[in-house]
C-alpha cells in the first residue's frame, strides 16, 4: 500500500487499512445556502434550495443558472462580502451567513469527474489535493491542518469545501471542535470560521457528526431536501445527490428535522427517512446506519443491487448487478479489512452469484 501524501506537503500518515470479519458463512449472510435594499423572503429561500435539489447535476453555467444569479447578483455581493449575523437564536430564519451558503453552494456545484485524491477546496485558487485514504483534516486557532501538516492558507474563502471521493474517507474537526466523519462520495460546505449566532453547513453524501454542544449558536446541517438543527449530539447523515432519499439515525441528543412542511423532533434511536416526497420515524436499532464509520457494514435483509452500490463507493470501483441478481435479499455483516475481492468471494457462498471483471475495470454480478 502507497503511503499517502498531500500534494503540496508531501509525505503524511499511514494510510488506514479495512477488510472482512471472519465468521462463518451462515453468520456472514443469513438471507439469499441579510439585506441590501432588497431583502430576500423566505420564499425566495426556499424556491432556491428547491432548484439546487430539482438541479443539483446540473452545470451552474446553464441559462437557467444565470437567470437566477443574475437576479440576485446585488444581495450576493453584500452577502459573500460581509458575514454578519443578526437573527434569534430561537427558528432557522433567513441569516447573511444562511444566504452565503446558499450562494455559495449554487455557484459551486459538487465535482462531477471522479478524482483519485480527497480535495480541499479552500478558494478557486487553492484547491489541496490530499492522497490518503482516510486523512484528518483540522481547522484551529493556528489555521488548517492535514494530517499534523499544517497548510498555506493564502487566498483561502469565507466558505471552505471537502470533496471526498469514492473509495476514500476522511475525519473533518471545524473551528468549534465539533467533528465528522466523512463516508465515500461526500461533498461538505463549511465557513471557515462560523459567524455570531448561527453554525451551518451543507451536506451532500454521508457523514456521521459528533456536534459541540453550544446552546448560544445552534447548529444546522442543510441537506438538498431537508434541514436539520442540533445544539449538542451524534447522529449521522446519508443524502446522496444521486439517490432520491435522506436519512437521518440520532445516537444521543435530539434533533429537529424540518422539510418543506413539516417538522420531527429525533431523539436516540429514531430514523427520519425522506423519500420521494414520503417522511417516515422509526425508533428502532440504528447500528446499520452509523457502523460505517468504524469499517463495518451491518446488512439486514437487503437487495443485493443496494449491497453492491455500497460497496461500490465504499472501494471506489463500479459494480453492476444483472437484473436478476438485484433483488436477491441478503443479511450478515462486513466488515472491510479485506480487499473487495475476497469480500465478493464472501457474496458468492450466500447467495447463488457468480461475480466478474469487465473490459474497462468494472465488477459484474450475475446469477450462477
Amino acid at each position: 500500500m502507497n503511503k499517502g501524501k498531500i500534494s503540496i506537503e508531501g509525505s503524511a500518515d499511514k494510510l488506514s487499512e479495512f477488510g472482512f470479519e471472519d465468521i462463518s458463512r451462515d453468520e456472514y449472510f443469513l438471507e439469499g445556502l441579510k439585506n441590501s435594499q432588497k431583502q430576500m423572503s423566505r420564499r425566495e429561500i426556499d424556491g432556491l434550495w428547491e432548484r439546487i435539489a430539482s438541479q443539483n447535476n446540473i452545470p451552474v453555467r446553464r441559462p437557467m443558472y444565470r437567470y437566477w444569479i443574475a437576479a440576485i447578483a446585488g444581495v450576493a455581493a453584500c452577502i459573500l462580502l460581509v458575514l454578519k449575523i443578526s437573527t434569534s437564536t430561537e427558528a432557522p430564519d433567513t441569516t447573511l451567513q444562511e444566504d452565503g451558503l446558499l450562494v455559495f453552494v449554487m455557484n459551486n456545484p459538487k465535482m462531477e469527474e471522479q478524482t483519485s485524491e480527497i480535495r480541499l477546496v479552500l478558494s478557486n485558487e487553492n484547491i489541496v489535493s490530499i492522497y490518503e485514504d482516510n486523512p484528518t483534516i483540522s481547522y484551529g486557532a493556528e489555521g488548517v491542518t492535514v494530517s499534523d501538516k499544517m497548510l498555506n492558507q493564502t487566498n483561502m474563502a469565507s466558505f471552505n469545501q471537502l470533496v471526498v471521493p469514492y473509495g476514500k474517507r476522511s475525519e473533518l474537526i471545524l473551528s468549534d471542535s465539533s467533528k465528522m466523519w466523512v463516508n465515500a462520495g461526500t461533498r461538505i460546505v463549511y465557513p471557515v470560521v462560523f459567524q455570531n449566532h448561527r453554525r451551518e453547513i451543507f451536506v451532500e453524501g454521508e457523514v456521521f457528526l459528533n456536534i459541540t454542544a453550544d446552546t448560544q449558536k445552534p447548529f444546522f446541517v442543510k441537506t438538498h431536501h431537508v434541514t436539520i438543527q442540533v445544539v449538542g449530539t451524534q447522529f449521522n447523515v446519508r443524502a446522496h445527490s444521486n439517490e432520491n432519499e435522506t436519512v437521518v439515525a440520532v445516537v444521543s441528543g435530539a434533533v429537529d428535522v424540518v422539510s418543506q412542511n413539516k417538522k420531527h423532533r429525533l431523539e436516540p434511536n429514531d430514523i427520519y427517512v425522506y423519500s420521494e416526497g414520503n417522511e417516515t420515524v422509526e425508533n428502532t436499532d440504528i447500528d446499520k446506519h452509523i457502523s460505517w464509520k468504524d469499517g463495518l457494514f451491518i446488512i439486514q435483509s437487503e437487495r443485493l443491487d443496494e449491497i453492491a452500490k455500497r460497496l461500490s463507493r465504499y472501494y471506489g470501483v463500479r459494480i453492476i448487478c444483472d437484473p436478476t441478481a438485484a433483488p436477491m435479499k441478503c443479511s450478515g455483516r462486513l466488515v472491510l479489512s479485506e480487499n473487495l475481492e475476497t469480500v465478493l468471494d464472501g457474496i458468492t457462498y450466500a447467495a447463488p452469484v457468480v461475480w466478474s471483471y469487465d473490459e474497462d475495470g468494472s465488477i459484474k454480478i450475475k446469477p450462477k
